[in-house]
């Protein structure tokens, strides 16, 4: 598939947001009549659920084309070469930069103090959050890989079945964006079936069904105009009459603003506009942004400390700029040491088939 830049902008921002959001959070920046990413009306960490439509919008190629899909081995091994390496080593990195902050901060970090081995090994299975062990905190945002894996699996076996017993994909898919839904309702919390899985289930499954809608379908001018009004619509009303949105949101952001965006950044006006590799480029490393923002945050405290500087660490400038640094690190960490480590993988496995 070829890569569409238009909607690497749109990880892009997703991303910026997310850190703004952990970094809100951490340091307890809190900006008076300003936005605000963490403790403000709209709860930001909601993009998260962008990246499971996006995910899931973009895995319905499978659907149209099984030969790509391959066998489980094949299709889950690409999947984990993909996302656990990266999220293994950013876990012992998080232990290590977590001991050196309880050794020279000596204060009380935001998401706990504990080191964990047990919690390190979960997150290098990538299965420390909504399978079957509870979440043991090791560079917490990334339950997210956790849960995403978990739904790709699902997506296979749902493949499977309904070519197995005949059944249309789309009626599974669709008992998917319900059963998460229900696990949010009637606050389930059981393996495989809790408040981290929903989020996985209705968004990533919604997103497959948007794939379906969207395929081999060009984006008239009308969806497109409809598109732009709600992306537009949306953040007036959460900003002037927030109490008319307020519930429910988690569903209006999933089924109806995230979809509206890729609708409107796939139409060619949006498409022409960000055609640009620089984009793509950006777009590659968001990952390795997202895996690496909470672990150099820790980071950021140990070398202020030993260095005796006094950096108010609550300014929005300092947030941008930690935000911009992050790219730096994304960049040197997509290039350096994820792109290399994958296509070692490959090679690897490869030569055993």
């Amino acid at each position: 598939m070829k890569r569409i830049y238009s909607l690497d902008v749109l990880r892009v921002v997703a991303t910026i947001c997310i850190v703004f959001h952990h970094y809100q959070q951490i340091t307890g920046a809190f900006f008076e009549g300003g936005l605000n990413f963490f403790g403000g009306r709209f709860e930001f960490g909601m993009v998260v659920e962008f990246f499971f439509v996006l995910s899931g919008f973009l895995a319905y190629r499978y659907v149209e084309n099984l030969e790509k899909l391959g066998d489980f081995k094949t299709f889950i091994r690409h999947k984990i070469i993909r996302l656990l390496p990266l999220m293994a080593i950013s876990g012992v990195i998080y232990e290590v930069f977590l001991l050196l902050y309880n050794h020279i901060c000596k204060t009380p970090w935001m998401l706990g103090n504990n080191l964990t081995v047990w919690g390190t090994i979960i997150n290098a299975l990538g299965i420390q959050s909504g399978w079957a062990f509870q979440n043991g905190l090791v560079n917490n945002p990334t339950w997210y890989v956790s849960d995403l894996l978990l739904c790709y699996i699902v997506f296979y076996f749902l493949l499977y079945l309904s070519r197995k017993k005949d059944i249309p994909v789309m009626y599974l898919f669709t008992g998917m964006v319900f059963l998460g839904a229900g696990i949010v309702t009637y606050g389930i919390e059981l393996p495989f079936m809790n408040i981290y899985t929903s989020k996985g289930y209705y968004a990533f499954f919604f997103g497959l069904i948007l794939g379906r809608f969207l395929y081999n379908r060009e984006i008239t001018a009308k969806m497109a105009v409809v598109s732009l009004l709600i992306a537009v619509l949306v953040p007036y009303g959460l900003v002037n009459h927030f109490y008319y949105f307020e519930q429910g949101l988690i569903y209006l952001m999933a089924f109806v603003y995230y979809p509206a965006l890729i609708i409107l950044f796939l139409s060619k006006p949006v498409k022409r506009i960000f055609d640009y590799r620089l984009f793509g480029a950006l777009g590659e490393i968001t990952y390795d942004v997202y895996i690496w923002h909470v672990p150099m945050m820790l980071l950021m405290y140990v070398i202020f400390e030993l260095l005796a500087v006094n950096v108010n660490v609550q300014s929005a400038v300092v947030m941008m700029l930690f935000a911009v640094s992050m790219f730096g690190v994304g960049t040197v960490s997509h290039y350096l040491l994820d792109l290399p480590l994958r296509k070692k993988l490959d090679m690897k496995f490869e030569k055993k088939v």
